[in-house]
């Protein structure tokens, strides 16, 4: 069995990464049925935080959003500053 992440859920973070390249790393000491269970387990647990990830994302833009609104100011045509030079 593959389980593979959705196309939209593929931003994986540090951590993410750290804990599947720690699980392959595993698989060397460990028999595959035990191991196959906790793979999946791992990308159930991130699927889970990718989408709570997602809906903050969501939540924060729109929290800033509205905080810019309630200042007067409107992200559409505010100059954005560049990295320095």
């Amino acid at each position: 069995m593959r389980a593979t992440l959705p196309p939209e859920k593929t931003e994986w973070t540090v951590p993410q990464i750290h804990q599947a390249v720690a699980l392959i790393l595993a698989t060397k000491w460990h028999d595959s049925h035990l191991t196959n269970r906790q793979l999946q387990r791992l990308i159930e647990n991130i699927e889970y935080h990718q989408h709570r990830n997602a809906q903050s994302r969501t939540s924060h833009n729109n929290a800033t959003l509205a905080a810019l609104e309630r200042q007067g100011i409107n992200p559409a045509i505010a100059i954005q500053c560049g990295p320095p030079t």
